[in-house]
Parts: C-alpha cells; sequence; structure tokens
C-alpha cells in the first residue's frame, strides 16, 4: 500500500508481509554462509550455521504443529 504522508510517499506493508521478505533474506544469507564454509573447508563453523539455519527456520513450524495437536 502506497500513502502519501507530508508530501512525501511511504511504502506501508503490513506485518505478515515484512516477516516473510526477512525470512527470505536470513534464509538466503545463511544458505550462502553456509555453502562458504563448506568450499572453504570451515566444518565447524557450517555446522553452526546449520544448526543455527534449523533452528531459526525449520523449528517453527514443528513448534506449531506440535501445539496445536
Amino acid at each position: 500500500m502506497l500513502y502519501l504522508q507530508n508530501n512525501s510517499y511511504i511504502w506501508v506493508m503490513n506485518k505478515q508481509k515484512i516477516v516473510k521478505v526477512l525470512g527470505v533474506i536470513s534464509g538466503l544469507a545463511l544458505i550462502s554462509g553456509f555453502i562458504y564454509c563448506i568450499v572453504n573447508q570451515n566444518w565447524s563453523d557450517a555446522f553452526l550455521i546449520a544448526a543455527f539455519f534449523f533452528i531459526v527456520h525449520v523449528m517453527p513450524g514443528y513448534l506449531e504443529k506440535i501445539n496445536k495437536s
């Protein structure tokens, strides 16, 4: 949605869209960091990035399923 305020246009997004965009950006950053660590054979950092990706992007879906049942 585009609003005019104080003679300037302000782009206003709802909360769900912002969360989705930030999720995609953070997911791409984590995946690219993981690939970078694998290419440089930095295995401990690659494992930590993979674990962080799992905690941030995969676990919330499972926790919602568990809480609903």
